[in-house]
């Protein structure tokens, strides 16, 4: 018997965007329902932006995760989003979480009103310095 007999695999599901999501790109990501996490892992149909680079349509992908809570204000690593993208999502006061950098498949994104929007440049900067600075500081040499 090999180790994968008698062995159930997750399924696969149908990734319903068009192209390779590339850096910068807006979505809607459908992240586990409140069943299946274990907090404070991300949960819920909710904005993100891409930030891993050389993607492809059938993989994965790295984003980063919007919050409309009150409580990101006063958060080390959470930028707050410009009226220009807010419109984008949901008008409503938004953050990046920039600390919470999340890997999932390609099948969990979504468009945003049929299309994928872009952060804006200078923004996305921002938003991906925020994100660096939220991450281990390179060790020092000896």
């Amino acid at each position: 018997m090999t180790e994968t007999e008698g062995r159930e695999f997750p399924k696969r599901f149908t990734v319903t965007i068009k192209a390779a999501p590339r850096v910068g790109g807006m979505y809607w990501c459908a992240f586990h329902d409140e069943r299946h996490i274990h907090l404070p892992e991300m949960w819920k149909v909710r904005p993100v932006v891409v930030v891993s680079r050389k993607n492809n349509l059938r993989g994965k992908v790295t984003v980063l995760p919007f919050s409309t809570s009150d409580r990101n204000e006063s958060g080390e690593f959470a930028f707050e989003v410009s009226a220009e993208t807010r419109k984008i999502v949901d008008h409503e006061r938004t953050w990046v979480l920039c600390d919470h950098p999340c890997t999932v498949a390609t099948s969990r994104l979504s468009q945003i009103k049929g299309a994928v929007p872009r952060m804006p440049g200078d923004e996305l900067a921002d938003v991906l310095r925020l994100m660096l600075k939220s991450l281990a500081a390179p060790l020092s040499s000896p």
